[in-house]
Order: C-alpha cells, then sequence, then structure tokens
C-alpha cells in the first residue's frame, strides 16, 4: 500500500506554503483523494519542482502548478 501525502508533504515538494496549496486543491489544479475532512494526495501525481520539466507557457500559477504536479497539456 503506497502512502499518501498530506498537504504539508506537497508543499514541502513543490515548496510552497501549505496555505498556498488549499486554493489549488478548491480550483482542481491538484487531483485529491478526499477522507471525510482529509485532504490526500497520490504520490504519483506530485512531481517535486525540481524533477518538473523547466518549459512552462504563459498562465501563472496554474501554468507552474500543472508542470509541477505533471498535468502539463492538460489543464
Amino acid at each position: 500500500i503506497e502512502k499518501l501525502l498530506t498537504v504539508n508533504e506537497v508543499a514541502d515538494l513543490l515548496r510552497v506554503k501549505p496555505g498556498t496549496i488549499y486554493p489549488w486543491v478548491h480550483k482542481s489544479y491538484i487531483p485529491t483523494l478526499k477522507l471525510g475532512s482529509c485532504v490526500r494526495f497520490h504520490p504519483t501525481s506530485i512531481t517535486p519542482i525540481d524533477q518538473a520539466p523547466r518549459e512552462t507557457k504563459a498562465g501563472g500559477a496554474k501554468a507552474i502548478v500543472g508542470v509541477a504536479i505533471g498535468l502539463k497539456g492538460q489543464i
């Protein structure tokens, strides 16, 4: 069984504050698993920012998040 990531763990991987993750979740920028009132993330849906492709398209945070979580071309 794979360990699911918490908001704090995802924030560390993406090098942002945990408070940044919640709006991204609300806007569906990051795929989530909801367990009751808890939000968790599947590890394969998150790519650490230092391993993400360097090219991004214009689009602000959405483009950056899309690249960081491996959704480039789907946003």
